[in-house]
C-alpha cells in the first residue's frame, strides 16, 4: 500500500479537478492512502472518496497578492506532504507544477508533474523559464498525447522522462 499525494490548484469543477479527483479516488479504492493537496480554497465539485485527505491553506488569498501569497504557500506545501509521509507525489497543472517542484526541493520524494492543458500553450516568460528549470527536478512528466510529449521535450533543460497517459 503507498501513501499517494496529489497537489492541485483546488477542487472546483473542470477537466484537470475531474481528473486529479479520478486518479485519487482510484488508487483510494485499490487500497492506497490518498491525500489531496490544494492551492486555494474552492468548493468541491467532484465526489470524493470519505477516505481521503484533503488539505486546504489557511492563508487568505485575499489578502496578499500573487507572489506573497505563493511565498507563504510553500511552507503549507512542503509541510502538507511531510506530515503525509508521501511515497510519491502528483502534481497537477503547468501553473502550479514548477511550484511544487521549488516547495519538495531535497525532500526525496519521488515527483511526477502533470501537463494538461494544449502543448502549445505559452505560459508566459516567468512559468516558462520555472519550467525549464524546475521540471529536471521531477521524477517524470505525464503529458496526455505524443505531441505533447514531442513538443514539450525540447523545453527543458535535461532530458527527463515523459510518459503519454491519454485522457
Amino acid at each position: 500500500m503507498a501513501r499517494i499525494c496529489f497537489v492541485g490548484g483546488g477542487l472546483d469543477g473542470g477537466g484537470m479537478e475531474r481528473a486529479l479527483t479520478s486518479m485519487a479516488n482510484y488508487f483510494s479504492n485499490n487500497g492506497h492512502s490518498v491525500s489531496i493537496i490544494n492551492l486555494f480554497k474552492t468548493d468541491i465539485f467532484f465526489k470524493i472518496n470519505s477516505n481521503i485527505g484533503v488539505s486546504w491553506p489557511s492563508i487568505d488569498r485575499s489578502e496578499n497578492n500573487r507572489i506573497l501569497y505563493a511565498i507563504k504557500l510553500l511552507p503549507f506545501v512542503r509541510k502538507s506532504i511531510k506530515s503525509f509521509q508521501a511515497d510519491v507525489v502528483f502534481s497537477y497543472g503547468e501553473w502550479y507544477n514548477s511550484f511544487v517542484l521549488l516547495s519538495t526541493v531535497n525532500m526525496k520524494i519521488p515527483i511526477y508533474v502533470l501537463d494538461r492543458m494544449g502543448p502549445n500553450i505559452n505560459l508566459g516568460f516567468l512559468l516558462e523559464n520555472a519550467r525549464k528549470y524546475l521540471y529536471p527536478l521531477a521524477n517524470g512528466v505525464i503529458v496526455q498525447t505524443q505531441t505533447a510529449a514531442q513538443l514539450l521535450a525540447p523545453k527543458l533543460i535535461k532530458n527527463i522522462e515523459i510518459f503519454v497517459i491519454p485522457n
